[in-house]
């Protein structure tokens, strides 16, 4: 009995280790699917595992303090923008001035305002495949807001690019119905 045992122990090349398996995501909750650098690609948990994902990022100061996130979306080919995207930013915003988001030295642009809530404020925004690109490309966009005790002191906020193209690349496109 115990020949056929060790026998059958020495050939263990052909053995399962096994596979871990991730705990299920609860239905309605956000979970990280892939992570790169300072992006990370946020799916929400559906029924039927078709789960619509998102690129994310946490912007922070130099001092490690929050200071907005930007969500970003695929859309469906055939408009003029190929991602979305949300920016959050502090209630104490002056809604008055528009974010502004400079993707290189040659293209600025300014963004008003949608709505707040009482999580913060939202700028929604339309990206272009050249911005893409630029961004793609990049290392550092950077984010200006205006702080309403401080109208005449805008706030730069650089916003890390490192891992973009990696979380952009895992990014669903939307299916054409």
């Amino acid at each position: 009995m115990l020949l056929p045992s060790l026998a059958s122990a020495q050939e263990a090349s052909g053995l399962s280790l096994g596979k871990p398996l991730k705990p299920k995501n609860k239905i309605g909750e956000n979970y990280i699917r892939f992570q790169k650098d300072d992006w990370v690609l946020r799916c929400l948990a559906t029924a039927d595992g078709n789960d619509p994902c998102e690129m994310y990022q946490l912007i922070v100061t130099g001092e490690d303090t929050a200071i907005a996130e930007l969500s970003v979306f695929a859309l469906e080919a055939g408009q003029p923008a190929i991602l979305g995207g949300n920016f959050i930013v502090p209630l104490e915003t002056s809604l008055t001035q528009p974010m502004v988001i400079r993707f290189s030295e040659d293209l600025v642009k300014q963004y008003p305002y949608s709505y707040c809530t009482k999580i913060g404020c939202f700028v929604r925004m339309g990206f272009t495949a050249d911005e893409v690109d630029l961004l793609k490309a990049g290392d550092i966009a950077t984010m200006t807001i205006t702080h309403i005790a401080a109208p005449s002191q805008p706030i730069e906020v650089p916003i890390s690019l490192k891992g973009f193209t990696a979380v952009y690349d895992k990014l669903p496109k939307p299916v054409v119905q």
